[in-house]
């Protein structure tokens, strides 16, 4: 995640910190910068984000971030007032909820396609995204800044009501890169009464793309099924920024405030007019309350801190004390458990803060370990026999199954093979050391190869792992 000095400091003031003390003390506490780079007078704050923290793919999350850590207040932008239409937008059915457990959505008209503002394009550029146009780049900036992503819909090309719903296998969309793809059932598609308008949470269709001639946009401002997201992803090999981020678990109540955002920046960049009211569907979400005792964390962490110590640790991150325990923000759907706290009252009281201390009680011993090690014993002893041992995939292709006089119908097959030389999984260990054996015949006459490895064998029904022995060779 990029971050551009100038747009963490519209929301936290870092007078009197340099470059490298914020990179250093936000690294400590979590938040690794992977580099600085200067670029037309600003600094660019490289951050590597873990998967357990959305919340930092975006510039509030950030500054949110450093506000804790450098105890300085959060500014966050005053929420815009809602407008008073009535009208709801074009009709979005979702065929499951689980696929989209909340969204909100708005239509704005009368909107002029042209470029951005300098600000917006300068950031947007600042952070690694490509430019197009005023409504495009407004959804990119709102995602990069809030980390909810949206998706903008030329409203004149889209004809009837709108349904989101699982794919069928087979079903085509060609997406804004204008490479047609094949679905392979299961991905999140939306459609009107005609066509497939969008790959959800991936990249919209190129049917109802913005272009110069649209007048009237549809906002969509969704949350998806992080697991269908992910699917998706892997196997029509279509990674983006808004997919990084639907993958993972978001925050499930702020679609009606960034859509709001959507619609002011619109009217000021594309002199846009809201023409429906915004229509939410909310998730049912509720934040967990979890109890944290000091003995307990003091005992962990190997420091002995008071209630109040804690509490001091965890305020600043918008975790709430209540009678029943404390409470996370919704947008820290990865804390769940005591530790998880625990270890949010460590990386806040300082990593470098806790004494230098050797490991206390008994090194725990797992019967396993006393247990020969059967493999390397073998390894040993055919080597000191003069065998060279061999590692070799255990994904093999059709040619080198027939060549041995094998047949591919008792291999098992790979459901989504990377290339057809790894279609189908190994059923002897003489299916690789042959063509070894092969291989090296061009370098010496005297080859004495051996493998020790997983072979795979069919079962009968479908419901069952196969078969995956240890074998020699």
């Amino acid at each position: 995640m990029k971050a551009p000095k100038s747009w963490l400091t519209q929301f936290i003031n870092l007078n009197g910190v340099s470059n490298l003390d914020f990179a250093e003390r936000m690294t400590f506490a979590g938040n690794k910068v992977d580099s600085l780079q200067k670029i037309n007078h600003d600094t660019i704050f490289d951050f590597e984000v873990t998967s357990n923290r959305p919340d930092t793919l975006s510039i509030i999350g950030l500054a949110r971030e450093a506000s804790a850590i450098f105890t300085r207040p959060l500014k966050l932008p005053k929420a815009p007032k809602l407008s008073s239409l009535k009208n709801n937008p074009i009709s979005f059915n979702v065929s499951d909820q689980k696929l989209c457990p909340t969204y909100s959505l708005v239509e704005v008209a009368k909107v002029k396609v042209k470029p951005a503002s300098k600000l917006i394009q300068s950031r947007l550029k600042l952070s690694g995204v490509e430019t197009v146009n005023n409504i495009v780049d407004v959804t990119n900036y709102l995602m990069l800044e809030t980390g909810q992503p949206m998706h903008a819909f030329n409203a004149d090309k889209i004809h009837g009501p709108l349904t989101l719903r699982a794919a069928k296998q087979g079903e085509k969309i060609i997406p804004l890169d204008h490479k047609q793809r094949t679905l392979l059932g299961g991905e999140i598609i939306i459609e009107d009464k005609e066509k497939l308008v969008d790959l959800a949470g991936l990249m919209g269709g190129l049917n109802t793309e913005i272009s110069s001639q649209t007048t009237r946009v549809l906002l969509l401002v969704p949350i998806y099924d992080p697991v269908s997201i992910r699917r998706a992803s892997k196997n029509l090999g279509l990674r983006t920024e808004a997919s990084l981020r639907f993958e993972k678990k978001l925050d499930l109540t702020q679609t009606p405030e960034v859509a709001l955002r959507a619609v002011k920046l619109l009217e000021k960049e594309a002199r846009g007019r809201q023409t429906t009211a915004i229509l939410t569907h909310k998730a049912t979400f509720k934040s967990p309350s979890i109890r944290l005792d000091a003995r307990d964390a003091s005992f962990r962490l190997g420091v002995t801190l008071s209630q109040n110590q804690i509490d001091d640790c965890l305020k600043p991150l918008a975790i709430k004390k209540t009678t029943s325990g404390y409470q996370p923000p919704p947008w820290r759907r990865d804390l769940a458990e005591p530790v998880d706290l625990i270890e949010e009252v460590a990386r806040i009281f300082g990593y470098n803060k806790f004494p230098k201390t050797m490991p206390s009680g008994v090194i725990p011993t797992h019967p396993d370990a006393l247990a020969p090690n059967w493999l390397r014993l073998i390894r040993n002893a055919v080597a000191a026999l003069g065998f060279t041992e061999t590692y070799r995939d255990t994904l093999i292709g059709q040619d080198t199954i027939t060549s041995l006089g094998l047949k591919p119908q008792t291999h098992l097959k790979v459901l989504h093979p990377m290339s057809k030389d790894y279609e189908y999984m190994r059923s002897t260990l003489m299916e690789n050391l042959i063509p070894s054996l092969v291989f090296n015949l061009g370098h010496s006459q005297n080859i004495k190869l051996f493998e020790l490895g997983t072979v795979f064998y069919p079962t009968q029904s479908s419901t069952i792992l196969p078969d995956q022995p240890t074998e020699l060779g």
